[in-house]
């Protein structure tokens, strides 16, 4: 690989980078936003008669976002994932600019060759 090309490679895996860091932050506001939603709900519940109409609407509404913050929670898994190999592809695309930056500067000195 090139230089140039190089170059290139590791401005878009630091842009993918910086994408994924990004949604695995959003994901986590999320979390944190169903987190606070179902305390609330809780909360509500306690001061309801277990079998009132409204305590089991609120309990389905509690299941619902408990089962939301299974599937954001595998979203994460899937983002973080994604971002250790995004990483380990970007160190590896630094070795190879800086090795190419090294030929080019020890062409001529009779040292790359």
């Amino acid at each position: 690989m090139g230089l140039v090309s190089g170059i290139i490679r590791l401005q878009f895996l630091k842009m993918r980078t910086m994408d994924l860091e990004y949604q695995i932050q959003t994901l986590m506001q999320t979390q944190t936003q169903l987190a606070d939603q179902g305390g609330a709900l809780i909360t509500i519940s306690t001061d309801l008669d277990p079998d009132s109409p409204e305590s089991r609407m609120i309990e389905a509404r509690r299941q619902k976002l408990q089962v939301m913050d299974k599937k954001i929670q595998a979203e994460l898994v899937r983002y973080q994932g994604l971002l250790k190999m995004a990483e380990a592809e970007m160190q590896s695309a630094e070795q190879l600019v800086d090795k190419a930056i090294q030929r080019n500067c020890s062409y001529g000195t009779g040292g790359g060759r």
